[in-house]
């Protein structure tokens, strides 16, 4: 089921709006042992205690500590984890520069090559269009690709 091209606009926004008042998470390193160890040991707490609180046996625990130190725990575990430690467990993936931004980059970089790829052609038969010519065509492209959400969007390579 394809989307209206509005209501994506305005999911777009309403993301970007959320995204803003995550900006300064991104700066946060994890702790070098992970979060889970870091805030057990902050709270006093033992590998046992915590075990108990999960109802885990406490190698489980140990094992779980290593692996979200290496980034190789899930989520499930995560939540867990965070709720028996008394937190929150807060996920989220956070875009370099707004939505709004990386689309309109991405119709530019489709357009680009689309453009590039049909005055190749037509240069190889002697038709070749100006500069400033192709500038605008691209430019143009591009605002079309965005305005329609077109496949093309995603189709070119990053």
């Amino acid at each position: 089921m394809k989307k209206n091209k509005a209501v994506l606009k305005t999911q777009r926004r309403v993301l970007d709006q959320r995204f803003l008042t995550l900006r300064g998470l991104s700066t946060i390193q994890k702790p070098k042992n992970g979060w889970i160890k870091a805030i057990r040991e902050g709270l006093g707490m033992t590998v046992a205690q915590l075990a108990q609180r999960m109802n885990l046996a406490p190698s489980n625990v140990t094992i779980l500590e290593v692996r979200e130190a290496q980034s190789k725990t899930t989520l499930e575990s995560m939540e867990k984890a965070a709720k028996a430690l008394g937190c929150k467990f807060v996920y989220a993936i956070l875009p370099d520069e707004t939505l709004e931004k990386m689309i309109n980059a991405q119709a530019e970089r489709s357009a680009e090559e689309l453009v590039r790829n049909v005055h190749h052609h037509m240069k190889l038969e002697k038709q070749g269009v100006e500069n400033e010519a192709r500038k605008e065509q691209i430019k143009s492209l591009a605002a079309e690709i965005k305005e329609k959400m077109d496949k093309r969007l995603w189709s070119t390579k990053k």
